[in-house]
């Protein structure tokens, strides 16, 4: 039971008790809403009939009205996988006019309609970035490649590390990068959490979690952190803030 408590803590009850759902429909629908934000439409995919949220920069819009309406030269994408909390998350980097950095959080029904699993929730950090191209040229450098079930951190582990980032009181490795916008840092600064840098707290966390690559996504009411981690230690912290 002790080991199980900060779980409970950390993510409600009901998406704990909701049905495993497989990678490859994530997968699916990750790829469905980066093509979706390409063209500007929203009529491949397929919302919950019982409940359905959109957020952009934690305000709630109605979908007619959202960016997902809006056309973009995406120039990198980049997705994570959550299958027990039925999620994803991706990073859309968006080169040309508008030059943006997205991070969207989509949560999902666990059973199949028509062949696509029904979106429940998006929610979206939209990031004016004027130097979008140099963003583009640190995220390109990363490697995200997949641990070996063996040496995978546990979701309890992966957001210990972030939420310690955020909180000031993170453990980073000897070999730490962070990109702030199109701001790049390599070593110290990753002990600088966002709460010590800009005196705020990051409330209302939402996590995206995949323990395949070691890494974790959170939105919360002042913006988004993507990491990824190695070890337990952190080894690169993308912050997006509004």
């Amino acid at each position: 039971m002790a080991r199980l408590l900060p779980t409970l803590l950390l993510f409600p009850l009901a998406a704990l008790a909701q049905t495993r759902c497989q990678w490859a429909n994530l997968r699916s629908s990750a790829d469905l809403y980066t093509e979706s934000q390409t063209f500007g439409t929203t009529s491949d995919l397929i919302f919950s009939s019982s409940s359905f949220s959109y957020l952009e920069n934690s305000t709630p819009v109605n979908l007619t009205d959202s960016l997902l309406n809006t056309p973009l030269k995406i120039a990198y994408s980049h997705s994570i996988i959550d299958q027990d909390g039925c999620a994803t998350f991706s990073k859309l980097i968006i080169t040309g006019t508008p030059s943006l950095v997205i991070g969207t959080q989509i949560f999902y029904e666990s059973t199949l309609k028509n062949g696509q699993l029904p979106i429940k929730k998006i929610d979206t950090v939209i990031i004016e970035e004027k130097n979008t191209t140099g963003v583009l040229g640190h995220v390109k450098k990363e490697n995200w490649e997949s641990f070996t079930r063996a040496v995978q951190d546990s979701r309890e582990v992966l957001v210990k590390a972030v939420d310690g980032w955020l909180d000031g009181g993170s453990v980073w490795g000897e070999t730490c990068a962070t990109l702030t916008g199109s701001t790049f840092s390599e070593g110290e600064p990753c002990s600088q959490g966002l709460g010590q840098v800009a005196n705020i707290s990051a409330a209302n966390r939402r996590y995206v979690v995949d323990e395949s690559v070691g890494a974790v996504s959170v939105l919360s009411d002042v913006g988004g952190v993507e990491a990824r981690v190695v070890g337990g230690k952190l080894r690169y912290v993308h912050l997006f803030r509004y």
